[in-house]
């Protein structure tokens, strides 16, 4: 099914209404607010438009003081009438469902005043000489264009229009003569343009009225399934993180019968049975633990401290974690000495920055990685990693801080890691509210960067240079 045109929804929408759905009481009573919102400037309107042509008529004698009296009482009668109408609405603020009572008395109001106006439109039009018939045909004309953009909200208010005009017509006949013939056709093929242009005006509006509710009903619909899925991830990650002594247990409970089992003497085959056990547990408390850390992320069950973090020590201390790594593999591994401190929590500054190295080291097969930090502007430090490994696309810069997203490692090899590292780097740089970016060029390597609130007091520069010695590998 190809997509729906814009015509196609309206014209859906305004059947939905017809046929009576949920959306009916909502439509409706927006269309009687609208009606009741400009029913002040519509009654203002008209009874100033009637006394000042009342006036006229009765300064140039085409009416007499009697009727002219008895027309302006009327017309006020119902103005105020409709101003109190339109100010009891506002005080009431109904609901959705009791729009019909108000929409009744605003119909009922606009009926009073097509009664009012073809009572006396016959009075005036056989007192005035026909120049002033066509002022007062004007002036009719006039407010009935106005009509439909006061009353075309809610058609059975606009249908009111056409009371005048049954009693201008039989006048018109009645004189007998050609000219008022004419005016009556003129009349009577005129009153359809009108009431088409209405009707137009009202399936417009309640197509727009309709998609718009319709559109409110969807987004409040995603809203609750957006919370209940939120919900449902935080229950589980809440879940995990609770119980991560329990599944921690079992897993260490092995790696103890393991190391139990090398304390025995095995023929050699069992030797390498025990070997793949051991490299397979390791494995698994690799999983359990960065699946757990997750967890207790995603649950919110990390709590940042944040304080001065001198980065010369911490960036030592990594580099002489990994060094053993990197010179396994011949990669030198090294960090520029600095000076800078952050605003950060240490222990989980060193988690980033671990899993950072640690990748580095990791996917680098010749050359090195760099470690250090700079000043970003006044206020703002940036830690980088540097590598010399095979490069990121552009495409993946992305997808490579998703879970479980490995590049160039199609039999997941666990050897290669979980691809979870940057996942947990991603959600740690967003607890600490530090910004974290990515850049690369393919066969040429990669830079993480890290940037964190500079602390207002650098930390002093240790006096000792504490430097890895080279190194090749990565972690």
């Amino acid at each position: 099914m190809g997509p729906v045109s814009p015509v196609g929804a309206s014209a859906m929408a305004a059947a939905k209404v017809r046929s009576g759905s949920p959306l009916l009481d909502a439509v409706r009573a927006e269309q009687v607010r609208l009606l009741f919102a400009g029913s002040r400037f519509g009654l203002a309107g008209t009874i100033t438009s009637t006394f000042v042509l009342a006036g006229v008529l009765y300064w140039l004698r085409g009416l007499s003081l009697p009727v002219a009296a008895a027309w302006l009482a009327a017309v006020s009668i119902h103005t105020a009438f409709g101003f109190v109408l339109a100010a009891g609405y506002r005080r009431a603020a109904p609901a959705s469902a009791a729009w019909r009572p108000w929409a009744r008395r605003y119909v009922a109001l606009s009926v009073a005043s097509g009664v009012i106006w073809g009572a006396v439109l016959p009075l005036i039009l056989s007192s005035s000489p026909f120049e002033l018939q066509m002022l007062v045909a004007a002036v009719m004309a006039g407010g009935t264009y106005s009509m439909i953009s006061s009353t075309g909200a809610y058609l059975p208010a606009f249908a009111t229009f056409v009371l005048p005009f049954p009693t201008v017509v039989v006048w018109e006949v009645l004189q007998g003569d050609a000219l008022h013939y004419a005016c009556a056709a003129i009349i009577c093929c005129w009153l359809p343009s009108v009431w088409g242009m209405g009707r137009g005006y009202n399936r417009t509006l309640v197509e727009a009225l309709s998609l718009r509710f319709e559109n409110a009903a969807l987004v409040d619909g995603l809203r609750e399934q957006k919370h209940a899925a939120e919900q449902s991830s935080a229950a589980k990650s809440r879940f995990l993180a609770a119980a991560s002594h329990d599944l921690r247990q079992p897993v260490q409970a092995l790696a103890f019968f393991v190391g139990a089992l090398r304390g025995h003497k095995l023929p050699a085959r069992s030797t390498a049975i025990v070997d793949h056990i051991d490299a397979s547990l390791a494995s698994m408390h690799g999983l359990f633990s960065s699946i757990l850390d997750m967890s207790r992320l995603d649950a919110g069950l990390v709590k940042a401290r944040l304080e001065p973090v001198p980065l010369a020590p911490l960036l030592a201390r990594l580099c002489r974690e990994l060094e053993g790594e990197a010179a396994a593999k011949g990669v030198k591994l090294a960090f520029a000495p600095t000076g800078l401190a952050v605003i950060s929590d240490a222990s989980l500054l060193e988690r980033i920055l671990r899993n950072l190295v640690g990748n580095a080291v990791r996917y680098t097969r010749s050359g090195g990685v760099l470690v250090g930090a700079r000043r970003a502007g006044a206020d703002a430090v940036r830690l980088e990693v540097w590598d010399t490994g095979p490069g990121i696309a552009e495409a993946e810069r992305e997808a490579i801080f998703e879970e479980f997203y490995q590049l160039a490692n199609a039999n997941r090899d666990r050897a290669e890691g979980l691809g979870l590292g940057l996942a947990i780097v991603r959600r740690l740089a967003g607890l600490l509210d530090h910004g974290l970016s990515v850049d690369s060029r393919l066969g040429r390597g990669a830079v993480f960067r890290l940037t964190a609130p500079r602390a207002d007091a650098p930390a002093p520069r240790a006096k000792g240079r504490a430097r890895p010695r080279r190194a090749t590998a990565s972690a």
